[in-house]
């Protein structure tokens, strides 16, 4: 049981500082994307590269942990962090597009590593599930703080514009490794590694036939698309459209921020009692839907307060989706199954951001929200055929 609280303590402050490198980068790269793109339309390609990096690593990450144990992959990620920092400072100090481009992927490397955070708190309490994935994400609520001051305190700290940034970047990286290197070896806290041999496969199809598995792919998928779309999207129509100054802009990320991790300070406490997926699930899409119709006034606090709402969505909705998902295989089962669902999650990602400044270029901000309400709608559809599986 201490050894257990202990690793606990780990993921908690190794969460706040991946989420704190993400806000970092997520803050600063859609700005410096445009700043360094050869054409308008591949600013957001680094932030996409993100949720790339996090794609391609996804789909080994979980076969290494159940191989060589989580402890070793959360040291791994944080290292490539380091060298993802290093190479985008490099490309702003030099003017190297392609440079941020392999700093951002590596940044999503690590993302798909630091993502196992929360289901190795899942695994060292599998009575108390709900509650030990909210406390470990709970750490964003430091990073939603601390993440985008860094960037703004760090940004004029060397000649070149928002080199100190990504250094701040790698900084944390080295801090996260620190940290975990603190976690114990897997087989010191009860087994959470899954034997070689003694995984149970489960297929795809089999696990769609689930209605927990079905709707947890379906909100985080959402909530993570429209996450990264508006995160990507948002910057660029208030420079480019409504002209709005760096200190607003940078304002309005930090409100962002702090709406997709502050409600993860609350969630532990609302799991501390009797718990509905039902109402999670409403909320997150409810707030979805009023947020995209909020944005719709294309002003810059409408603009602002889509961002906070969808953010505000994407803490509940992703905090829900991970719930079903890990309660809707066995244990035997994770070794195959968990990366199938994370791999939605990360699709979601890879999605928004690609999308982002292709649609804001070529068809408009009040089309971008309209995609992402249809996308809200169809899941809230889901839901509801889900909803005597999930009550």
């Amino acid at each position: 049981m201490r050894g257990q609280q202990r690793a606990i303590r780990v993921l908690f402050v190794a969460q706040g500082l991946s989420l704190a490198a993400m806000s970092v980068d997520l803050t600063v790269t859609a700005l410096v994307g445009s700043e360094l793109a050869p054409f308008a339309w591949m600013a957001t390609i680094p932030i996409a590269l993100i949720a790339l990096g996090t794609v391609f690593a996804n789909t080994f990450v979980n076969r290494l942990i159940a191989r060589i144990g989580h402890k070793h992959v959360f040291e791994t990620g944080a290292v490539i962090a380091i060298c993802g920092g290093i190479s985008s400072f490099c490309a702003v100090w030099f003017h190297n597009f392609p440079l941020l481009c392999v700093g951002t992927f590596a940044v999503g490397i690590y993302q798909a590593a630091s993502n196992y955070y929360r289901y190795a708190a899942a695994d060292l309490n599998p009575d108390t599930k709900d509650r030990a994935v909210s406390v470990v994400l709970s750490a964003g609520v430091i990073a939603a703080i601390v993440g985008p001051l860094l960037a703004t305190w760090a940004e004029g700290l060397f000649p070149v514009h928002y080199a100190g940034s990504y250094l701040i970047v790698s900084v944390l990286g080295i801090l996260a490794l620190v940290t975990v290197a603190m976690f114990p070896a897997d087989q010191q806290i009860g087994g959470t590694r899954q034997p070689v041999g003694s995984a149970q496969k489960v297929g795809l199809l089999e696990l769609l036939r689930r209605p927990r598995f079905l709707l947890g792919i379906a909100l985080g998928f959402t909530v993570c698309c429209a996450m990264t779309m508006i995160m990507a999207g948002a910057p660029l129509v208030m420079e480019h459209v409504l002209h709005e100054s760096d200190g607003t802009r940078m304002q309005a990320m930090q409100l962002h921020m702090l709406g997709m991790y502050l409600p993860m300070a609350l969630i532990p406490l609302l799991n501390s009692k009797k718990r509905s997926h039902t109402v999670f699930v409403s909320l997150a899409l409810g707030l979805g839907l009023v947020s995209c119709l909020l944005g719709l006034g294309q002003n810059a606090p409408l603009v602002a307060m889509a961002l906070l709402g969808i953010a505000v969505a994407w803490a509940l909705g992703y905090n829900e989706g991970t719930v079903l998902l890990v309660s809707s295989y066995s244990a035997d089962e994770v070794a195959s199954a968990r990366g199938k669902g994370e791999f939605f999650l990360v699709c979601g990602q890879v999605i928004g951001s690609l999308l982002a400044g292709s649609v804001i270029e070529f068809l408009g901000w009040r089309t971008m929200l309209a995609i992402l309400t249809l996308l809200f709608v169809l899941t809230s559809g889901i839901a509801i055929n889900s909803r005597k599986a999930i009550a």
